[in-house]
């Protein structure tokens, strides 16, 4: 229910043996519940576990979708990165994520749920730090990576909006990214880093440049490396 919604799913919490209301509904039960009523709407079987999924192949069901052409995600990076996706062209939904540790389990729910014959993950180029950690990432999972000019993707929008930048991120071609990259924090994005360590520990603490260095690189969070001063 908290995943239906964070995506802003209408839904219907129903008693159990209460019928639905037609054949053409998508619900969700237990993979004991989906066999047992099968052929009874369009049941999806889901535990804690793949939420996320099952929400997004019940997307898919809503859309009329069987087997996809083409999926495009796109991707636009900041601390917060904001996600949007598309299948054969049509938007299927959107998502600000709480970190950049969070986009590959995010795709990978896409990917899990989905039956598609090609993938094309589009980041934006802004925030190099936090694009070129995504990148790395999405690259050990051998996936179709190009890098977008986000120059013409925030007209007009309101300062972070981050999901709507995806949208358009995930419409515009990019340059394939075939190498992973090097990761080496600027003078101006280590102090960055430094100020933001005294925001979490409310001034008490500032993290070394070293220290600030590894958060850059995503060697430690900075939970870890204010634990460590």
């Amino acid at each position: 229910m908290e995943a239906l919604r964070k995506k802003g799913l209408p839904f219907t919490q129903l008693e159990i043996g209460q019928s639905l209301p037609s054949q053409d509904t998508i619900w969700f039960g237990s993979e004991e519940e989906v066999e047992d009523a099968m052929g009874e709407g369009r049941g999806i079987a889901c535990n804690i576990d793949c939420c996320e999924s099952a929400v997004t192949q019940a997307m898919i069901l809503r859309n009329g979708l069987s087997v996809i052409e083409h999926i495009s995600i796109g991707i636009d990076p900041g601390p917060r990165p904001g996600l949007a996706w598309l299948a054969d062209g049509v938007l299927m939904g959107v998502a600000q994520l709480e970190g950049i540790d969070f986009v590959v389990g995010h795709v990978n729910s896409i990917t899990t749920a989905a039956e598609f014959k090609n993938m094309t993950l589009r980041i934006g180029d802004g925030a190099p730090l936090l694009r070129d950690r995504i990148i790395n990432k999405c690259l050990e999972n051998q996936w179709n990576i190009e890098e977008v000019n986000e120059a013409k993707t925030s007209r007009g929008l309101l300062r972070h909006n981050h999901s709507t930048s995806a949208v358009r991120i995930a419409l515009l071609r990019g340059k394939r990214v075939w190498q992973q990259r090097v990761l080496k924090p600027t003078a101006g994005q280590i102090r960055y880093i430094q100020n933001q360590s005294r925001t979490d520990s409310s001034g008490a603490k500032t993290i070394s440049k070293e220290l600030a260095a590894k958060v850059g690189t995503g060697e430690l969070t900075m939970p870890q490396a204010l634990n460590q001063m």
